[in-house]
């Protein structure tokens, strides 16, 4: 399959885990139908920031002339595999000690997750598969880095997460003789992205998220992608409007 995209050269730890990729215990909701994007505001309660917010994310990310000049620094060591599909996506957690700095207040990996198509699009379009990496801070403060995949050749170092991908619905695989470092699956320039202040995409839809999604993808082959999108397609939300926020490009 051909995957084509316009880029321009331009989630307390519960609520972390439950709305970045994680087994939620409130009511049932999904990517389609009567459960879907569109009516999550209505299954509960606890749902309602997703039809009502005005922070929500995902946007859709425009060349911009405004700059934060904020800094992030990536400070990841390997992890033990332990990774659960969730029936919404596949999440591989991280073990403590890889950190976030952002300007320097550090946040902890949490966790990686995924969403085909991409949650973010840039000037209209979608990328085939966007990688999240949910950080966290000691008061519980999220923020939340995208990381886009475009078709190329072949990565090599993201075959291990691949090679541990869990297909079955609630099926675990934790496996403490291997690990996966996410440190060498960061494209090469980091220190161009997309930052603006958002929310978990999926129910609660929590805001005061700080967002940062990098400008540089990282390439796939179609094989590759296609055995991500074999797990899951279309667990993706769709975009939100920027409304009174500031989008940057740092």
């Amino acid at each position: 399959m051909k995957h084509t995209m316009k880029w321009f050269a331009a989630a307390g730890l519960i609520t972390v885990l439950a709305g970045c990729g994680a087994a939620h215990h409130g009511p049932h909701w999904s990517y389609e139908g009567e459960t879907g994007p569109k009516h999550w505001g209505e299954l509960a309660k606890e749902y309602r920031l997703c039809e009502s917010g005005v922070e929500q994310s995902p946007i859709d990310l425009k060349v911009t002339q405004e700059k934060s000049s904020t800094k992030l620094e990536f400070s990841y060591q390997p992890t033990d595999i332990d990774v659960v599909n969730n029936g919404h996506t596949v999440k591989f957690n991280y073990k403590p000690g890889s950190f976030l700095s952002v300007d320097g207040k550090k946040y902890e990996l949490k966790q990686f997750h995924y969403h085909v198509p991409s949650e973010h699009t840039v000037n209209g379009g979608h990328f085939p598969i966007e990688i999240h990496l949910v950080h966290q801070d000691e008061e519980g403060h999220l923020a939340v880095v995208g990381m886009m995949i475009k078709e190329g050749t072949t990565n090599q170092k993201m075959e291990p997460v691949i090679k541990y991908l869990p297909y079955e619905n609630g099926e675990k695989i934790i496996e403490k003789q291997a690990t996966i470092d996410m440190s060498v699956m960061l494209p090469k320039h980091t220190e161009r992205f997309f930052h603006y202040r958002g929310s978990l995409t999926t129910p609660p839809c929590s805001e005061s998220v700080e967002w940062f999604v990098l400008t540089d993808p990282i390439r796939m082959s179609d094989e590759q992608i296609t055995e991500f999108s074999r797990i899951y397609q279309d667990n993706n939300r769709p975009v939100n409007p920027l409304g009174s926020r500031t989008l940057y490009l740092d």
